[in-house]
Formats: structure tokens, C-alpha cells, sequence
């Protein structure tokens, strides 16, 4: 099921940057500086909410923009890498867990 909804949505991406962005949308550099930059956008939101100068309620707005951006990104790597990303999450989940174990977090705070 997700399988066909995050494939859809990485050929859609791509289809979108190659009519907004024909000389980029299948250049490895491009995409990677951009979801580089967008991502830099959103730790600056962060560093602002971090040092006072934003207030996290206000800033969630912008914050969830640019972490949209960086999706958008990462659906455009993986189209362009041909990577089936649920069946690539489902194996390193599984790395992770035997490297770390399957022990949900602790939620009382270590008690």
C-alpha cells in the first residue's frame, strides 16, 4: 500500500522538477545542494527557536514548509537513484533493530 503512494509521489516530484527545472531535475549535484540548502533553512528556524528569538508555536508553520522542501528533495534523489524507499526503510529498520534492539523507548522518563 505505501509502497505505491511514495512511488507515485517520487515520479510526481520528479515530473514537477523536470517542468519547473529542466536543466537541474536529473542532476545529482543540484538536488543534493538543494535539499542541503532547505534543510539549512530549517535548522536556521530552529537555531532562531533554540536562542529565543521565534517562539516554537509560531515558527511550526515555516518550519513544516521547509521540512516539505526537503521531502520534496529526497523524493527527487530517490526517483533519480531508483531507490524503492519503503522496501530500503523495511531493511535498515531491521539493521537497526539488531544493532540496537527492538526495546520500545522508554517513556516514564527511566523509571
Amino acid at each position: 500500500m505505501y509502497d505505491s503512494i511514495i512511488a507515485d509521489i517520487q515520479k510526481q516530484c520528479m515530473e514537477d522538477s523536470i517542468a519547473w527545472f529542466p536543466n537541474s531535475a536529473n542532476d545529482l549535484t543540484a538536488l543534493t545542494l538543494g535539499m542541503c540548502g532547505e534543510t539549512g533553512e530549517f535548522a536556521e528556524i530552529v537555531k532562531k527557536v533554540a536562542r529565543g528569538s521565534r517562539i516554537l508555536d509560531d515558527a511550526v508553520p515555516d518550519l513544516q514548509e521547509e521540512l516539505v522542501d526537503v521531502f520534496i528533495y529526497v523524493m527527487n534523489l530517490a526517483e533519480l537513484l531508483c531507490v524503492d524507499m519503503v522496501a530500503h526503510y523495511v531493511d535498515k529498520r531491521e539493521k537497526n533493530i539488531a544493532r540496537f534492539g527492538s526495546r520500545k523507548a522508554d517513556t516514564n522518563g527511566g523509571e
